[in-house]
């Protein structure tokens, strides 16, 4: 991925403000982001009754969403502790997912929102079977 940008992850080397580095960062937050809308499809083929899975599901996809918002924002980070999501944002994330649990639209409008601004891959990880599964109403 960082080759394919222009970059060589060399040890020994400080790269993360690389702008090679950052595109490729970039480019690998896009595909989580493509990989957290299969998620949603998935957890929305969940029956609604099945509200502890559901739930579970959907606090694992927001805090995964908001931690790549970070990321986003910081492709050069140097821990993990820069892009870590604060308890107050872990606690609105379950207050929201578990009022959103019994309704795909919700949980639908809530993941666009929540993803605006995050990059989608192009190419070949879109072109993935699974990305045509249509969420129940």
């Amino acid at each position: 991925v960082f080759a394919a940008h222009g970059h060589c992850l060399d040890p020994g080397r400080s790269w993360h403000d690389a702008p090679g580095f950052q595109a490729g960062m970039q480019y690998l937050v896009g595909v989580a982001h493509h990989h957290l809308r299969l998620a949603l499809a998935y957890t929305q083929t969940i029956p609604v009754g099945q509200t502890g899975i559901r739930r579970f599901c959907a606090w694992a996809i927001g805090m995964a969403l908001y931690t790549l918002q970070n990321i986003r924002r910081q492709p050069g980070f140097r821990s993990g502790q820069a892009v870590k999501i604060s308890r107050r944002r872990v606690r609105a994330i379950v207050a929201v997912c578990n009022a959103c649990t019994g309704s795909n639209r919700l949980q639908q409008a809530i993941f666009h929102w929540a993803s605006r601004g995050l990059p989608l891959p192009d190419g070949p990880a879109l072109d993935n079977p699974i990305m045509a599964i249509q969420p129940a109403g």
